[in-house]
């Protein structure tokens, strides 16, 4: 593992943690809107939830694909490609995966979501997950935020930020956490 990558974590509101993955982190950045050129970008995020403590972890997410809709201010994915995505994954995993929500990029230094994604949110929770949940990430230019959904609810949430530095203790192999 590369000493230098940070995994993000995020605290929900029962107190569990979200974890991300550097490798998917590095998927979902390399589609920021840095030019004026560039177009949304999005995705559907998938993990686990561990047994011991029931946090969640996000370790791959799907790229674009080729019928998604994409501009400047507007990413509307498709099933088709990434149903097959996390049907592979799931295959690799032997079934130990689950999908966790959806992400896509935004031509803002900080997101904030539209009233579109909002709305795609809402229909997405009234959907019946065997998670119970679902998490949105936007990546902006300069940050990425998180939101959280809880289907029987239909409430969002921002989620807080902590950080991981990305050093595994040798002896120990545990991670140093630093509150950001």
């Amino acid at each position: 593992m590369n000493n230098n990558k940070v995994e993000e974590v995020f605290i929900l509101p029962n107190k569990k943690l979200l974890y991300i993955r550097p490798e998917a982190l590095d998927k979902m950045n390399k589609y920021k809107q840095i030019k004026q050129r560039d177009t949304e970008a999005g995705g559907i995020l998938i993990g686990r939830i561990l047994v011991e403590d029931e946090n969640y972890i996000i370790d791959d997410v799907s790229e674009p694909m080729p019928k998604d809709k994409r501009t400047r201010a507007r990413f509307s994915r498709k099933v088709e490609g990434h149903q097959e995505y996390f049907n592979d994954v799931w295959e690799k995993e032997d079934g130990r995966c689950f999908y966790l929500g959806e992400w896509h990029t935004h031509p803002q230094r900080v997101p904030i979501p539209s009233s579109i994604d909002r709305a795609d949110w809402d229909r997405l929770l009234k959907i019946e997950y065997e998670t119970g949940c679902l998490f949105f990430i936007i990546i902006g230019i300069e940050e990425l935020k998180v939101w959280y959904g809880r289907g029987e609810e239909l409430v969002i949430i921002e989620l807080k930020r902590r950080r991981v530095i990305g050093k595994e203790d040798k002896k120990n192999k545990q991670k140093t956490i630093k509150p950001s």
